[in-house]
């Protein structure tokens, strides 16, 4: 209840200091009452002696939990914890970056709890370990077949198939609940095991795995969980064939990709066939949890393996701000620079064209038309520019002027320096400077009235920095603004409604703002660009903040258009942002299907 009413009424209706306000009051009468708990405690411990125990609570305390059993209450707790940060990272890097998505896969971490832990309705394990098999065997099928899929389809299945496997682990862990003298311990061990599982995916998978690899291996994890029991000595033919049956699949399945150049994404004919053989395979192995985990990781290789997740990406990062690809296409020939599935710029592979900014940065687009004005003039003699990409938007600078890129991941700065992936700092005139850091702390340290212009280009993917669009962090650019310099806002977001956020704060500093929403390019939004196309042009919306005056020379291009405020758009401020509402109206803005 909480995850679901915090973005939907707290935070629209509240600020911070109020939010905190209320918790700091909320937390004192939960200490009056822990308290009062207590005093009750203690009061009826003097009245008399305690009521009879139940045989449960009878249980000698020396029944101590051993090791093994110990380290099966953590991995179980571990594994559901990993899902949880693993499906929310695979979603939305690899499906849809959506805004808030994090809420959906949390809650349905702790409704697992509550179902597999509550009395009221049982719930046969039998069931539950029934439909785990059914939905890890279609979850397979889409890692083989390169997640080949409907994007609602593929969010469904994976939050699915989450939900059965935690609440599937967590039923296990509520079956092997001790007696109440040890309760502390038991608890103290799941909590320790939700911490361990968290941490792997936050702290240490961004370190030594370059994909989401942390995500299919905790779910094979979950496999080799399942009720079954592993083989024994005694059932030697069993135990060889759980490691012979999933080799055999790899193996099979890797050489029809590789010698037969058998297309597994194109479900039609021979490929259909095999994957539905395949995946009855798969789910005959659920009675035996070795086989089944090993076939199930089976096929998530198999299908990395055919999609080329191994060779032809030029360049792959993954920090703890993402994960950072680089891949050429043939048709137009251009490499591209993705974060999970947003662009964040392409170069032309043509020589002729290689300095030709592409993408949401084209000339015929907004940027093209904001240069077109001004470019080679006062304003462009010193740029800030907040967000690098691949450095595109670098060759609208001209020879002699002065630009400055604000860059927080040092991955980005890496890929977009390196002249063998990307040319634009190099071989544009300008030769800009790029400053490490976080862009408003960074433009905090730099002398007041130093800039021109202000581009701000980070708000395109899901996470979206809200402290670079409000109230004071729009009073910090003016101040570092020369007289007559402008502020530039791409708000282009598939989920988002941002430019009325940027008016309603612009209102607030008694500045105007004008929109250009490009809607006629390539695609729409974030979507990525058709590479059956020649011109390479993604729609885009940029939003351009200065004073009235100040604005004229683009006011008379139709393409710029005078913003007017939004009935019910608050300005955000360093104490408050409505990211739900900016949610809602993109969806009441999007076209009908």
């Amino acid at each position: 209840a909480a995850l679901a009413t915090y973005p939907t009424l707290a935070e629209p209706n509240l600020s911070l200091l109020q939010q905190s306000g209320l918790w700091s009051a909320g937390y004192l009468v939960v200490t009056g009452l822990a308290l009062a708990c207590a005093a009750a405690t203690a009061l009826v411990g003097r009245a008399g002696p305690p009521a009879a125990s139940t045989p449960a609570e009878q249980a000698p305390a020396s029944a101590r939990a051993t090791w093994l059993q110990r380290g099966r209450w953590l991995v179980l707790a571990l594994v559901p914890s990993s899902l949880l940060l693993g499906v929310t990272t695979h979603l939305t890097m690899n499906i849809a970056a959506a805004p808030l998505f994090w809420a959906v896969p949390l809650g349905l971490y702790l409704l697992s709890f509550i179902l597999a832990f509550q009395t009221l309705v049982p719930l046969p394990l039998a069931w539950t370990s029934w439909l785990q098999a059914a939905l890890l065997t279609a979850l397979a099928v889409t890692f083989l077949t390169a997640e080949a899929a409907p994007s609602l389809t593929l969010f469904a299945l994976n939050l699915a198939a989450f939900f059965i496997t935690a609440l599937l682990c967590h039923q296990l862990l509520a079956a092997e609940r001790p007696t109440p003298a040890r309760l502390t311990e038991f608890y103290l061990v799941v909590a320790l095991g939700g911490a361990l599982g968290g941490a792997f995916n936050a702290l240490l998978a961004p370190v030594i795995f370059q994909r989401v690899v942390e995500y299919p291996l905790m779910l094979v994890a979950a496999c080799l969980l399942r009720p079954g029991g592993w083989p024994k000595r005694a059932q030697a033919q069993s135990g060889m064939l759980d490691l012979i049956i999933p080799a055999a699949l790899l193996i099979d399945l890797m050489a029809l990709a590789s010698l037969v150049g058998l297309d597994l994404t194109d479900l039609n004919g021979a490929a259909q066939v095999i994957v539905v053989i395949t995946a009855l395979v798969v789910f005959a192995a659920q009675a035996r949890p070795v086989r089944f985990a090993l076939a199930f990781g089976a096929l998530s290789v198999a299908g990395a393996y055919a999609a080329g997740a191994f060779g032809p990406e030029l360049a792959r990062a993954r920090n703890y701000y993402g994960i950072l690809s680089v891949i050429d296409h043939a048709k137009p020939p251009v490499r591209v620079l993705i974060n999970g599935t947003i662009e964040h710029g392409a170069q032309s592979l043509d020589p002729a064209r290689r300095l030709q900014p592409l993408g949401y940065y084209h000339h015929a687009g907004p940027l093209g038309s904001l240069f077109a004005r001004i470019g080679g003039g006062p304003l462009t003699q010193s740029v800030a520019t907040v967000g690098l990409g691949s450095g595109s938007v670098a060759c609208y600078a001209e020879a002699g002027e002065h630009w400055t890129f604000y860059e927080i991941n040092p991955a980005v700065v890496r890929i977009a320096s390196n002249p063998r992936l990307f040319t634009f700092l190099r071989d544009c005139p300008a030769h800009p400077a790029i400053v490490l850091g976080d862009a408003r702390l960074s433009l905090e340290r730099a002398p007041d009235h130093a800039f021109g212009l202000i581009l701000l280009d980070a708000f395109s993917s899901d996470a979206i920095p809200t402290h670079l669009m409000t109230r004071e962090a729009v009073r910090l650019y003016s101040a570092k603004l020369r007289p007559g310099g402008l502020i530039v806002f791409h708000v282009s977001n598939q989920f988002l409604d941002l430019a009325p956020v940027v008016e309603s704060v612009a209102n607030a500093e008694g500045l105007g703002a004008l929109d250009f929403n490009d809607e006629n390019a390539t695609n729409t939004g974030d979507a990525p660009t058709n590479p059956a196309t020649t011109d390479y042009k993604d729609a885009s919306e940029w939003v351009v903040v200065g004073r009235t005056a100040d604005l004229a020379p683009l006011a008379i291009d139709k393409g710029w258009r005078p913003l007017q405020p939004t009935r019910g758009v608050r300005a955000w401020t360093d104490d408050y942002s409505d990211v739900f509402g900016a949610l809602i109206r993109r969806q009441r803005l999007a076209p009908s299907p």
